[in-house]
């Protein structure tokens, strides 16, 4: 038995949101959020089976910012979720 570890692209998509620092809106920023799907591949006897792990999803402003601490990030469906700065990346603050 064979067990191989994969991480594959399900979703890619470049959409328009707003940057907040508080109740402060730093106005709008174009965003590509990239959700990855971690996957366990196991083959035994010649059958082969594929289990899904977590799913991981990364941010990237199209444009840097010189912001630091806590801010939020609206996303284009209205999702709101904190995080930083790391680079263009916007990192949530549950990663």
């Amino acid at each position: 038995m064979a067990d191989r570890h994969d991480s594959r692209l399900v979703s890619d998509v470049e959409e328009r949101g707003r940057l907040f620092r508080g109740d402060i809106d730093l106005g709008p920023v174009d965003y590509r959020m990239q959700t990855w799907q971690d996957v366990i591949i196991t083959e035994a006897g010649g059958v082969r089976e594929e289990l899904l792990g977590i799913e991981d999803r990364r941010i990237y402003l199209a444009k840097a910012f010189i912001e630091s601490g806590t801010l939020t990030l609206q996303l284009a469906n209205g999702e709101r979720m904190q995080g930083f700065l790391n680079g263009r990346r916007f990192v949530p603050g549950n990663a």
